[in-house]
Order: C-alpha cells, then structure tokens, then sequence
C-alpha cells in the first residue's frame, strides 16, 4: 500500500477542522499546490522550493522563470505561485 495514500484528504481534514493556520509552512505551500498539481508528491516540491526559496514569501515573490527550475515546477504551477501575491494585494 503506498504510504502517501490519502494524504491530500488528510491535509483537508486538518484544514477544515483545525485551519489553515495548524499547518507547518511546508504543508501549507503543498495544500496550495494541489490546485494547480492533481497528481503527483507535492510534498517534495513544497520542500524543494522551500529549500531554494528560505519561505513562502520567498517562494511567491520569485520569478516563475527561477521556479520553473525546480524540479517538479511547470509553467503552470509558476505562475499560479507567481500570481499569488497579485491576487491577495500583498505586494
């Protein structure tokens, strides 16, 4: 059985029964991530951009172009990062 399966439904669940807030800052980027990812470990994309990025911040004011070489990152997914800050007027 793999080991991941049903970890999007738990992270939901957390979600909704505890907030966003209750995540850790890796699985909060990985929750975002699945809108735009429907398959696929976005956990270890979180983690990577992280790692490169030191933060969520960092990681959404980066250039899709940079995000884009991370490994797992598709023009797709950067730009729904890159837009994220746009959309929430935090820039």
């Amino acid at each position: 059985m793999n080991e991941n399966a049903g970890h999007r439904e738990r992270l939901d669940k957390r979600v909704i029964e505890q907030d966003f807030e209750s995540l850790k800052e890796h699985e909060q980027l990985e929750h975002l991530l699945f809108a735009v990812i429907p398959r696929g470990d976005t956990n270890k994309i979180a983690h990577r951009l992280l790692e490169e990025y030191g933060s969520i911040a960092g990681v959404f004011n980066a250039n899709p172009e940079e995000l884009m070489k991370i490994d797992g990152v598709g023009r797709r997914t950067a730009m729904f990062l890159a837009s994220l800050p746009h959309l929430l007027g935090i820039v």
